[in-house]
């Protein structure tokens, strides 16, 4: 583990430098004629580059088990708290829903690069920066059903605990988690499909 660790600090240390040399090089090389096409691609570079930072300090790890999955991080020894490392996780999770809407963004754009009429009908003039807002409504989307509807509970302690101990061992007091309980043990003692995760779900599948 410590050698994963260590990669992912030099992995992220290479994408900040790489994505602030691919900035300067669009701002300050790139010929004017590509328009706002610069800005978005300053855009995604600036991205990525957070991106990194912004894994490094949630350190997350994606455990699957039985009838739910996890995207959990050890807060122990951290400067924060398990529902500030909570918080942490679900902005993690939001930036992938950017990265998602990003790239459709980007090829969107491209789109109406060689397609003038779809740009002048769909993005004309200053409406094509309303490209710049749809990642950040997809990031907010992603992590509110995150903050909502994923958050552990002392059932999901009860549930997660064994497997994150074998498989990572972290203590379960020392996890902070999302986790989608698909399945979640009724009073009855059968698995009962919980309404409020599939809905959730259900939201993220459509951004997909």
């Amino acid at each position: 583990m410590l050698i994963v660790y260590y990669f992912k600090i030099v992995c992220a240390i290479i994408s900040v430098f790489l994505n602030c040399i691919l900035t300067f090089l669009i701002m300050k090389k790139s010929p004017p004629k590509l328009g706002v096409y610069k800005y978005l691609m300053v855009y995604i570079a600036l991205f990525e580059g957070f991106y990194s930072i912004w894994d490094l300090i949630t350190e997350p790890i994606v455990h699957s088990y039985k009838a739910a999955f996890v995207v959990l991080r050890d807060f122990n020894g951290s400067l924060f708290d398990r529902e500030t490392s909570f918080i942490l996780i679900c902005v993690y999770c939001g930036l992938f829903g950017f990265s998602l809407a990003i790239f459709g963004v980007h090829f969107i754009y491209r789109y109406g690069a060689i397609n003038k009429p779809f740009m002048d009908k769909f993005l004309p003039g200053n409406r094509v920066y309303l490209l710049f807002l749809i990642p950040l409504w997809y990031f907010s989307w992603w992590a509110m059903l995150c903050y909502i509807y994923f958050h552990f509970t002392d059932v999901t302690d009860d549930y997660m605990k064994e497997t994150i101990q074998t498989h990572f061992e972290i203590p379960i007091n020392d996890a902070s988690y999302i986790c989608v309980y698909y399945q979640p043990t009724g009073p009855d003692g059968q698995p009962h499909p919980d309404p409020n995760i599939f809905f959730a779900i259900g939201c993220m599948w459509y951004m997909v």
